[in-house]
């Protein structure tokens, strides 16, 4: 890979995984609103549209991975790494099922404020595991480039 095609494909990368990360922000806060306000009904509605959101954004971002994006160019570059890449492949499934349940769990609890709190903690589970996810994705394509992304 030249060098000018390198530094695109990592500001790619970069950009990409700011851009979930700004995804879980909203998520996120948008889940610090809803707790601030006790859970009123507009608070909740906006969770469960954040949690759709996020959902949706994340089909596009896994789909995007998997049918040639950068994993593959790190593949080229180093196909030892192909255990780890199925690894992080199988997680896109697992992640989206998750988040696919906690959508459809929250239409259920939108007039159950009982069933919020534990819905929220396996929110910011799955925050944690996307945050991770996305770690070990950096960290695969910098051990296939050798290169380091900086913060």
């Amino acid at each position: 890979m030249t060098q000018p095609r390198l530094f695109a494909y990592v500001e790619q990368v970069k950009a990409d995984h700011a851009e979930m990360r700004n995804v879980h922000r909203h998520l996120l806060k948008t889940v610090e609103q809803a707790e601030k306000s006790l859970w009123s009904v507009p608070e909740i509605t906006l969770l469960i549209d954040a949690l759709y959101e996020t959902r949706d954004h994340l089909e596009k971002h896994f789909h995007q991975e998997e049918i040639g994006g950068y994993l593959e160019e790190a593949l080229a570059m180093a196909p030892r790494l192909t255990p780890q890449a199925n690894i992080l492949r199988k997680q896109h499934e697992e992640l989206y099922q998750t988040i696919d349940g906690l959508a459809g769990d929250s239409e259920g609890a939108r007039l159950n404020p009982t069933a919020w709190p534990d819905l929220v903690a396996r929110i910011r589970e799955l925050i944690k595991q996307l945050a991770a996810h996305e770690a070990a994705e950096n960290q695969l394509v910098q051990q296939a480039f050798n290169i380091d992304f900086g913060a």
